[in-house]
């Protein structure tokens, strides 16, 4: 069985008994999952900060009920992005 990943239009297949690619290219492949690892990792940490406020309103909110149902949590966090419902949609699909 292959693993099969499609990274910047280059198609990697690693195989079940071993790497299937070079030292260099194995190199490229882990400075690629660094950079876009550290790019999502800026773009969480600004997005946190940005609604710090909102998290720690949920946070007092949980402290004082313990749970926060979906209707309480877009008071609080505002309405969920478009994105992320097509997203929720398509796992639930």
């Amino acid at each position: 069985m292959a693993i099969e990943v499609t990274l910047r239009g280059s198609h990697i297949v690693r195989g079940a008994l071993g790497r299937e690619y070079s030292e260099n290219t194995a190199s490229d492949i882990d400075q690629d999952m660094r950079s876009l690892l550290e790019e999502r990792h800026e773009i969480a940490r600004q997005l946190l900060t940005a609604t710090r406020d909102r998290l720690d309103q949920l946070v007092q909110t949980l402290l004082r009920d313990e749970t926060v149902d979906e209707t309480g949590l877009a008071q609080i966090l505002g309405p969920r992005p478009q994105l992320v419902m097509e997203v929720l949609h398509g796992f639930n699909a």
